[in-house]
């Protein structure tokens, strides 16, 4: 049984034999056997783990922390409150390192198409697919 060259390995030996350089084109395959990751869409409640999409999140919350693009959410499943970071194409949850005091960290972030925000004072503004979200700064 005889292996025929490829197109590429005769362009090769045709280009070789008139005196020219000649580097085939490689086309590179990358095999994986695990699925592609799906992005996520919802993040979680910290306290009790239900999931919720941006839209919930933001029909839900109720004060913001302008200076730190906070809202305040009230999961409508177990009634405890947290913290979201919102910007621009990004909700994340939040959590107190200690208090008083800046200390804190992202717990889950998901990436939000069509979605931006705007900080005024006394309030954070929230677009979300060409809906309006309003919520007053905390005092």
């Amino acid at each position: 049984m005889s292996i025929k060259p490829s197109k590429n390995a005769a362009n090769a030996q045709l280009a070789a034999s008139r005196g020219l350089s000649f580097a085939p084109s490689v086309r590179l395959v990358t095999l994986c056997k695990e699925k592609k990751a799906k992005m996520k869409t919802t993040l979680p409640c910290p306290k009790c783990s239900k999931e919720f999409t941006p839209t919930e999140i933001l029909e839900a919350s109720t004060l913001s922390w302008p200076e730190l693009c906070w809202i305040y959410f009230k999961c409508p499943k177990c009634g405890k409150f947290t913290h979201i970071q919102i910007i621009n194409g990004r909700m994340s949850t939040v959590n107190f390192l200690g208090a008083p005091g800046p200390d804190w960290e992202i717990i889950s972030t998901i990436e939000v198409k069509h979605f931006t925000i705007r900080r005024d004072p006394g309030f954070m503004h929230a677009w979300l697919d060409g809906k309006h979200y309003e919520f007053e700064e905390r005092k």
